[in-house]
C-alpha cells in the first residue's frame, strides 16, 4: 500500500473529507477501459494519461520477466487498475482504516477473482510511483506469498520510482525523500521494524507511517544494492521465503541474529549521500498496444461496485448500491450479477448467490470468468460432507454441471489455475477417476505450485488410478509446502486406495490368503467409516471363503486315509477339525464322517 504525504487542511474541508463521498458516480462522467498486454485499466484521467501510465507499467513488467527469468507472473490473474483523476473522486473507493478512508494515494488488494490496484491519477500525486509500487506486491505475492511486510513494502518502494531510458531501465534510483524523513526524524529500532503487520500503529498512523516507508525502503535498498555481503544473504533469504520456510527462520538462517550489527550498518548507510541503483538493459521489445474504449454508465457502475466488493465487508453495502444501480440500467449485466452473487456469498447467502451466478452464465457464455464462479459455486453448494460412495443422482448431476462450466471456462482461458483446479476437483468424486483428472490437476499444479490443495487432490487421484510412485512424491512435496497434520493424514489416508487396489488384484487372482493381511491393514488404518464397513465384509467373506477351503482339503484328506484303511490319521484330523469348525454343516458333515472312521477302525480291530 502506498501512502500519502499528510498536508495541512482547513477544519471545514477536513471535515469534508472524513468521511466517503455519498452517492454514485454522476451518469455523465467519463471513463474509459484500455486493456495493455498485461493488464486491465478503468480511469478518468483522459486517455493519453491513461496509455503513459500503461507504458510505464508494461516495461516495468517486462523488467520484472527478465529478472525473474522469464516469468513476471507465476500464476496469471486478472490485474484490474482503477485510476481516479483526484483524491476527491477516489475517496469513496479507498480502504477504511478504523472507519475512514486511509490516507492513501494508492492501494493493492489480491483476491482470488483478481488483482485490484487502485490510485490516485492527479499529476501532482505521481501515479506512476504509486502503481508501480502497488503491482510490485502483486509480483512478490506471486513469487514470495510469505514475504514479511518490511520487505514486501521495502521492495515495493524500492522499484517505485522505476525510470526507462532508451532501452535500459533503472531499478532503486536514490528517494531523497524518504532519506529526508530519516535524517530529520532518526531510524525505529531494527527489531520493531521487523516486527510491524498490517494492524501495527506504525503501518497506519501519522508520523511513524512515514518513517515505516523510509527505513523499509532504506533497509530493501542496502540489503539488495548496498553491500555485497547482505545481498548474497538477501537472495539466500528470498530462496528461502520462495521455498516456504517460516520468515524468523528464514532471517536467522539467512543474515544471523546479531541484528544490532545490521542497525549500524543501516543507519550509517542512511547518513550516505551518494547511493547505487541498478542499471538493466532490457532484452527484446516490450509490448506496448493497448486497446481504449469509453464506458458506458452501467459499465462504470459495475466496475466500481467490483472494486468496492472487493476490498471487505465493511464496502458490502455500497459496492450493492452500485451494483444493483448498474442492474437498474442493464438488467442482464452478467458481470454485475456474478458481482452481487459474491457479496450474497460473502453474506451466507449460497442459495441465493447460486441463482444469480446461474443467471450469469446462462446470459455470458463465453466469459471464463463467469463460468469458472458458476462452476465453484455448483461445487460449494454440494456441502463438505459429499463422498464418491454417497453421492446421490442428484449430487452427481450438479457434479456434471459444474464440470461442464469449469471445462468451459478453461477452453476459454487456458491459463486459469483456480479453473484447473476446479475442474480437476470435480474428479475426486469419481471412485475410478479419468486421465482427464490428472490432466487438468497437473495444468493447476503447474500454474500453481505452491497449492496445498492441488497437491492433496493429485495424491487422491493418483491414488485411485494405481500411480503409486507418483502419489508418494506429491505426498513429499506437501510437507515440503507446509500442508498441516490434518492435510497430510488425510493424504495418507487417501494413499490407502492403491492398497486397495492391490487387495481387488489379489481377489481376482484368486489369492484370498495373500488378500487377509492387506485388507486387515487397510481396515486398520483408515478413517473412512464406509470403507472399513465395506472392507470387514469383504475380510469375513474371504475368511469364510478361505475357512471353508481348509475344510474341504482337511475333510478329503480324511476322506482318503479313511478309504485307505488309516483310520488313526483320518480320525486325528477330523478331531481337531471339529474342534475347529462351529456348528453349521461342515461340523456335522465332519462329525458323521469321524463316527464312520471310528467305526470301522473298531471294527477292523475286531478278532
Amino acid at each position: 500500500m502506498r501512502r500519502r504525504a499528510s498536508h495541512l487542511l482547513c477544519p471545514l474541508l477536513a471535515a469534508l473529507l472524513a468521511a466517503p463521498a455519498a452517492g454514485l458516480p454522476r451518469p455523465k462522467e467519463r471513463w474509459l477501459r484500455l486493456d495493455s498486454a498485461g493488464f486491465t485499466f478503468f480511469s478518468n484521467v483522459g486517455e493519453r494519461r491513461t496509455r503513459e501510465i500503461a507504458a510505464g507499467l508494461e516495461h516495468l513488467r517486462a523488467a520484472l520477466r527478465q529478472l525473474a527469468g522469464g516469468e513476471a507472473e507465476r500464476r496469471r490473474r486478472r490485474t484490474f487498475i482503477y485510476v481516479f483523476r483526484n483524491d476527491v473522486a477516489f475517496r469513496p473507493y479507498k480502504l477504511l482504516y478504523d472507519g475512514k478512508p486511509a490516507e492513501v494515494a494508492g492501494f493493492f488488494a489480491g483476491h482470488e477473482h483478481g488483482n485490484y490496484v487502485a490510485i490516485d491519477g492527479d499529476p501532482k500525486a505521481d501515479p506512476e510511483l504509486i502503481v508501480y509500487h502497488e503491482y510490485l506486491h502483486e509480483f512478490l505475492r506471486d513469487h514470495f506469498p510469505a514475504i514479511p511486510l518490511w520487505l514486501n513494502e521495502g521492495m515495493a518502494e524500492l522499484y517505485s520510482n522505476f525510470e526507462v531510458a532508451g532501452e535500459r531501465a533503472k531499478i532503486g534510483l536514490p528517494r531523497y525523500d524518504h532519506l529526508a524523513t530519516l535524517r530529520r526524524h532518526g531510524l525505529l529500532p531494527l527489531d520493531e521494524l521487523l516486527a510491524m503487520d498490517r494492524s501495527s500503529p506504525g503501518y497506519n498512523e501519522g508520523l511513524r507511517q512515514g518513517i515505516f516507508y523510509a527505513q523499509t525502503w532504506l533497509l530493501a535498498h542496502y540489503l539488495l544494492l548496498g553491500s555485497d555481503e547482505r545481498a548474497g544473504q538477501t537472495r539466500t533469504y528470498l530462496a528461502s521465503l520462495a521455498a516456504e520456510v517460516p520468515p524468523p527462520d528464514a532471517f536467522a538462517r539467512s543474515f544471523g541474529s546479531d541484528l544490532a550489527a545490521l542497525e549500524q550498518e543501516l543507519e550509517r548507510y542512511a547518513r550516505t549521500y551518494k547511493l547505487g541503483y541498478l542499471e538493466l538493459p532490457l532484452s527484446g521489445e516490450v509490448d506496448l498496444r493497448a486497446s481504449a474504449s469509453e464506458l458506458s454508465h452501467a459499465e462504470v457502475l459495475f466496475r466500481l461496485g467490483d472494486l468496492l466488493a472487493h476490498l471487505g465487508p465493511e464496502r458490502a453495502a455500497s459496492a450493492r448500491q452500485h451494483l444493483e444501480a448498474a442492474l437498474t440500467l442493464e438488467p442482464e449485466h452478467a458481470g454485475a450479477l456474478t458481482t452481487l452473487g459474491y457479496l450474497e456469498d460473502e453474506a451466507g447467502n449460497r442459495r441465493r448467490a447460486l441463482e444469480l451466478y446461474r443467471r450469469a452464465a446462462a446470459l455470458a457464455p463465453d466469459d471464463p470468468f463467469v463460468q469458472r464462479v458458476y462452476g465453484l459455486s455448483l461445487i460449494l453448494s454440494l456441502g463438505d460432507d459429499l463422498t464418491p460412495r454417497s453421492a446421490s443422482d442428484a449430487d452427481r448431476r450438479t457434479l456434471e454441471a459444474a464440470r461442464a462450466a469449469l471445462a468451459r471456462s478453461t477452453a476459454l482461458d487456458p491459463a486459469d489455475a483456480a479453473a484447473w483446479a476446479g475442474l480437476g476437483f470435480t474428479y475426486t468424486f469419481d471412485l475410478e477417476p479419468s486421465a482427464a483428472a490428472v490432466a487438468a490437476l497437473e495444468r493447476a499444479w503447474q500454474l500453481m505450485p505452491g497449492s496445498i490443495d492441488v497437491a492433496f487432490n493429485l495424491v487422491l487421484v493418483h491414488s485411485r488410478l494405481g500411480h503409486r510412485a507418483e502419489a508418494e512424491a506429491i505426498l513429499a512435496r506437501l510437507g515440503a509446502l507446509g500442508a498441516d497434520p490434518a492435510t497430510l493424514e488425510r493424504a495418507r489416508q487417501a494413499l490407502l486406495q492403491l492398497d486397495v487396489r492391490e487387495v481387488n488384484a489379489l481377489l481376482a487372482a484368486g489369492r484370498l490368503a495373500d488378500a487377509v493381511p492387506k485388507i486387515q491393514a487397510v481396515v486398520a488404518r483408515t478413517d473412512d467409516p464406509e470403507l472399513r464397513l465395506e472392507l470387514a465384509a469383504v475380510l469375513k467373506s474371504v475368511e469364510q471363503n478361505l475357512g471353508h477351503n481348509d475344510f474341504v482339503r482337511r475333510y478329503n484328506e480324511a476322506a482318503r486315509l479313511t478309504s485307505r484303511g488309516d483310520y488313526d490319521g483320518a480320525i486325528a484330523i477330523l478331531e481337531a477339525l471339529v474342534e475347529d469348525l462351529e456348528d453349521g454343516p461342515d461340523r456335522d458333515d465332519a462329525l458323521y464322517l469321524l463316527e464312520e472312521a471310528r467305526t470301522l477302525r473298531a471294527a477292523a480291530q475286531r478278532p
